[in-house]
């Protein structure tokens, strides 16, 4: 919530307290979580729209127990999600959201839920594909951007939040080895890529139809450190297929 300060000639260097109003409420947030595969499943609808990206982004409620009061979020759509890891470490997702109003309940009013006791996926369950061969990598970070519009309009919270455009990027960082300069400076067409993470019979795939990735010289960061390529391109469609596609099974 924003208050609004008038601010013209007062014959005084003070502010007035009675000429205060409150201003937009504007809601939104972040929450990174390491998913499963049930949890998975119910947030791709989320993100893309369906269970393949949509011209539209679905609104949800966000409900969070803050101990002293539960807070319910209306309106809420995915701006952001980021899907990364790196050696060692689980797959996570960091979601962006915007929506457009707070309602603040009792304590105790949260719903009685029964969370998953999946196992969620790491680095070492990914396989990189590129243009039909694997590659060996260290991290990854996927993000798919819906681009969210908010007005606001005659209202004091948002009266519309619509998904302007979708921007997919993608940055890897590799080995630079004679297995991996095929990476290197690669055609503007770009080409098929792949990230598939396996979790016993839990299987995520991210899905990528174009990747388009300009040259950026491979990087020594000292005399005994490993020469490594950094890679960042967007990731578009053509003609026939949508430029991402996640896939839980």
């Amino acid at each position: 919530e924003t208050f609004i300060d008038h601010q013209g000639i007062r014959g005084t260097r003070s502010h007035q307290s009675e000429r205060v109003r409150e201003g937009q409420i504007s809601v939104g947030g972040g929450i990174v979580m390491q998913p499963c595969e049930t949890e998975m499943s119910a947030l791709v609808p989320w993100i893309l729209g369906g269970s393949t990206i949509a011209a539209t982004v679905p609104e949800r409620y966000i409900t969070i127990d803050r101990g002293a009061k539960v807070m319910t979020y209306a309106g809420c759509k995915v701006n952001r999600a980021t899907f990364s890891a790196s050696a060692g470490s689980p797959m996570s997702l960091e979601l962006d959201i915007i929506g457009k109003t707070e309602t603040v309940g009792n304590s105790g009013t949260y719903p009685s839920i029964t969370p998953p006791n999946e196992s969620p996926w790491v680095f070492h369950d990914a396989v990189l594909t590129y243009s039909g061969s694997t590659y060996d990598f260290s991290s990854f970070r996927l993000t798919i951007s819906n681009e969210l519009l908010v007005t606001f309009n005659n209202t004091q919270s948002a009266a519309n939040i619509v998904a302007a455009d979708r921007i997919v990027t993608i940055e890897l960082t590799t080995p630079y080895t004679s297995s991996e300069t095929a990476l290197y400076n690669t055609a503007v067409a770009g080409a098929a890529a792949s990230i598939v993470l396996t979790n016993g019979s839990s299987t995520l795939t991210l899905t990528m139809d174009k990747v388009q990735i300009p040259a950026q010289t491979p990087t020594v960061s000292s005399k005994t450190g490993e020469v490594v390529l950094q890679l960042s391109g967007q990731v578009r469609r053509d003609s026939t297929d949508n430029e991402i596609a996640i896939t839980v099974a």
